[in-house]
């Protein structure tokens, strides 16, 4: 019935040409404030009268929100629907279903931190943005009524949503204030739970980091006293990208802070606003050991964990990155060789260049004289030139993408990881979005070697542990410059590249022999259906 009431409120503003969440949630907070106002200063109620009504919402409500978009009737209809609709079921079905409102934790992550929560000894706790948090707030409120409660919004109206939920609770109070910014003046806390927003970039500023989710945390850890803990939810990049100087605020962490656990959460947890990989994250001030390392499981609506794993803290620092991957994979006792190996090792992006393709849209597609490198063009560790597809442009605005003899291409979209090496003597090749072209001008290593190495068992664990989507692959440049080769001297790179080759061929021989076999073994089956005799 209450989701109903909720979809009949939006539909009155649909018709108003009311669309965006920020003015549905406005519009609902309007008619709760009024009707706070008419229960608190009121005796006699005139609910029929349209005049009385929008009178009392104008004197609750203007000063605060501004101007109520709309006539008496509008304002009737919408308060007649609205004034017993759940705050809190409204603003989980708006953000569940509106690309614009907010990221919402979902409801069996926000039950596992509140079970994780009753292991630890809190008084004062502060939830960062806490309608990401709305579903299972009271909950976690109610668990511990002697403790105090700070819950903070940036959001003027969602500031006077979260006053109307918990009104009444002695032990909360609601803040504006905005964590990207140094917080002062703030007492410490036993517990806090955030999840930052995903991706902003800020100006240099006196936190370690400019990305918003290194930002956030970093003031938020400064807040916690000498046993606090903090709860978040970060992209998968936080673990391992060392832009934004996030290498640098993973060092400045694992110094001075313990790492209880770090969760990979289920693809999609946060659909319909990313895609993209997420870790639920608890930091905390005491010294707790190990890292339990997981992959969070949804079933039926409940979690479980799977693939647990335990490491130290010292194995964190020791890579400067926290790969969840690289711990949970069937591949760990060959990584931690390879990490440990005494041989000298090169990022990719000190080998040349690291770069993604030409954004090619559908329309593009024409007669011309340009080919277009994409993933079905690779196949088996080889790229097939025929039945590409062509662009109509002008060279000197592809100049930059045209593929040279030596390039390995690398898919960074799609479902599977396919490499190669480019060496065709054809000049007229572009690679699409789809691919990161890693182009080697280094005279110290062979580009056949750098793809043998991408595609070992080995390369391949890397290359997984930086992407940033889930099902879907979403590999970004500069995350594979970041990935180490092994840097072997030049004989040796070529005695390994010949060996390769040289199987390689006597692999594609043998198939090509099977084939034909088969081939001929099965058309005689078939004729012997067409010209068996009768015995």
């Amino acid at each position: 019935m209450i989701e109903n009431k909720i979809g009949v409120f939006w539909d009155i503003l649909f018709k108003r040409d009311i669309f965006e969440s920020k003015q549905l949630m406005r519009e609902i907070v309007r008619v709760k404030l009024t009707k706070k106002y008419l229960d608190n200063n009121t005796k006699v109620r005139k609910l029929s009268d349209q005049e009385f009504l929008y009178k009392a919402m104008t004197e609750a409500t203007e000063e605060i929100l501004g101007y109520f978009p709309g006539n008496r009737e509008l304002f009737y209809s919408l308060y007649n629907t609205g004034n017993d609709i759940d705050l809190v079921e409204f603003i989980k079905s708006l953000n569940k279903s509106n690309k614009d409102g907010k990221m919402l934790l979902p409801r069996y992550i926000m039950d596992l931190i509140i079970e994780e929560s009753r292991k630890l000894d809190y008084n004062n706790v502060f939830v960062a943005e806490a309608e990401k948090f709305i579903d299972g707030l009271k909950e976690l409120i109610d668990n511990k009524p002697g403790s105090t409660f700070t819950l903070s919004t940036q959001d003027i109206v969602l500031y006077y949503a979260l006053s109307l939920i918990f009104d009444g609770y002695e032990n909360i109070s609601i803040i504006s204030n905005d964590i990207y910014r140094e917080i002062e003046d703030f007492s410490k806390q036993d517990l806090i739970l955030t999840i930052p927003d995903l991706g902003m970039k800020y100006a240099k500023s006196k936190f370690i980091s400019t990305d918003s989710t290194g930002i956030a945390i970093e003031n938020l850890l400064n807040l916690l006293n000498e046993n606090g803990n903090l709860f978040s939810i970060v992209p998968a990049k936080f673990t391992f990208e060392s832009t934004s100087n996030m290498e640098d605020l993973r060092n400045w962490i694992t110094k001075n802070f313990s790492i209880p656990i770090i969760y990979t959460l289920p693809e999609g947890a946060f659909r319909p606003h990313t895609s993209i990989k997420t870790h639920l994250l608890h930091f905390s001030k005491r010294k707790i050991k190990p890292v339990e390392i997981a992959n969070l499981i949804l079933e039926n609506g409940k979690y479980r964990l799977s693939n647990q794993v335990d490491v130290t803290i010292d194995d964190l620092a020791a890579s400067n990155q926290w790969r969840t991957e690289l711990f949970l994979t069937n591949n760990y006792k060959s990584i931690s060789q390879y990490k440990t190996l005494l041989v000298s090792k090169i990022k990719i992006k000190e080998l040349g260049e690291v770069f993604r393709g030409k954004s090619i849209m559908k329309g593009d597609i024409q007669p011309g004289p340009f080919s277009v490198l994409n993933i079905s063009n690779i196949d088996d560790g080889e790229i097939n030139l025929n039945n590409m597809d062509t662009i109509n442009e002008e060279e000197r605005k592809l100049q930059k993408y045209l593929l040279k003899p030596g390039d390995i291409v690398i898919t960074c979209r799609g479902t599977v990881n396919k490499i190669a090496v480019y060496k065709s003597p054809a000049k007229n090749i572009i690679p699409s979005a789809n691919i990161i072209v890693i182009r080697v001008k280094s005279k110290d290593i062979k580009s056949d070697y750098v793809k043998i190495f991408l595609e070992s068992p080995v390369g391949r664990t890397l290359v997984e542990s930086i992407q940033r989507g889930t099902t879907i692959m979403n590999i970004n440049p500069k995350d594979v410059g970041e990935i180490e080769i092994p840097l072997l001297p030049l004989k040796t790179q070529k005695e390994i590249i010949s060996e390769y080759n040289n199987e390689f061929l006597l692999y594609l021989e043998s198939i090509n022999e099977a084939n034909k076999r088969w081939f001929s073994m099965r058309d005689q089956i078939y004729n012997r259906l067409l010209f068996q005799e009768e015995s």
